[in-house]
This record gives structure tokens, sequence and C-alpha cells, in this order.
């Protein structure tokens, strides 16, 4: 997951930077670290991307869409 994507799969859920921090256990101030482009451990990233996951968020790594984010329910 890059910056972008965890901007956009928080924007999917309408999640503040705490509402991610809360789902992945981690503190606010690493969101928002990541966010601003600052180094955070690889660790902390994954556990955020899976906490977007856990809610429905899909990311695309490759081909015409890569590095988009898919919303829960795009399908419905």
């Amino acid at each position: 997951m890059n910056i972008r994507q965890c901007r956009m799969a928080r924007a999917a859920l309408d999640w503040s930077q705490a509402d991610l921090a809360e789902a992945a256990s981690v503190s606010t101030r690493t969101v928002i670290r990541y966010e601003a482009g600052e180094s955070v451990l690889a660790a902390r990233v994954e556990t955020m991307q899976q906490a977007l996951q856990a809610e429905g968020v899909s990311f695309v790594d490759s081909g015409e869409m890569a590095g988009a984010v898919v919303p829960p329910n795009a399908s419905s």
C-alpha cells in the first residue's frame, strides 16, 4: 500500500486518521507520519493495510489500474 492508496482507502471508508490507527492498533501519529511520507516500519504499514482490507477495501498493484483502491461493495 502506498501513501495515496492509504488516503484513498480511508476516504472510501470515511475514516479519519484516528479511525485507521484504532482499527490497526497503531498510534495516530504513525498514520500521520506515514501519510506525510515520513519513515514508518514496514510492519506498521502492513498492519494498516490489513485493517483496511478487513473492511472490504482492495488494492490494485498491477495492470492498467495499478495504484487504485477498490472500495467495499464496489460491485454492488
